[in-house]
């Protein structure tokens, strides 16, 4: 762990580390520097930036170790980033933990996990999650059936422009099912 005042080089740009591990994740995400180096040292500047508390970071790392990028495949290890990701707002990550608990990838399979996940996913604006957990929702899968929560996640996919999700709300609302 690196401690404040001293500097970190990330793909050519030496920044003084006071509290601004959020800023050198953003460049790390999205910034030439990521691009810049292959992917082993990439893996390795996620993997830094995930410790120093950066949820987009640990996101993309989880994606790397997922995949086997820049090192062997971890899906333990993917599992335990898209965790730590979704726990800071990352919809996306939210979704594919949910993926992994549902297959029971790098863990043990739960639906009833896989299904909360999806939820997450989908308060925090991924529409794949909001779809899911609809279907979830209404197929009892994870927990009771709920059609008035299924209708509620249809509909958020929907206008969140998820075709699939606009069907279910439409087929859902003429059937009476889940509301008025």
């Amino acid at each position: 762990m690196l401690t404040t005042g001293t500097t970190v080089t990330l793909g050519g740009l030496t920044v003084l580390k006071t509290g601004l591990i959020t800023a050198v994740a953003a460049l790390l995400c999205f910034g030439q520097a990521a691009m810049a180096v292959g992917a082993k040292k990439q893996r390795a500047q996620y993997e830094w930036a995930c410790e120093g508390g950066s949820g987009g970071a640990c996101a993309y790392l989880g994606v790397m170790l997922y995949d086997g990028e820049g090192g062997p495949a971890n899906r333990r290890r993917a599992r335990k980033m898209f965790q730590e990701a979704c726990d800071q707002g990352f919809g996306g990550s939210c979704f594919n933990l949910g993926l992994m608990l549902d297959k029971g990838e790098g863990g043990p399979a739960s639906k009833e996990q896989a299904r909360d996940a999806f939820i997450e996913a989908c308060e925090a604006g991924d529409t794949g999650g909001c779809f899911v957990s609809g279907l979830m929702l209404y197929g009892g899968e994870g927990g009771p059936a709920d059609l008035r929560t299924a209708r509620t996640m249809f509909e958020k996919a929907c206008a969140g422009k998820h075709a699939e999700g606009c069907k279910n709300a439409r087929i859902m609302k003429l059937g009476g099912k889940g509301g008025g």
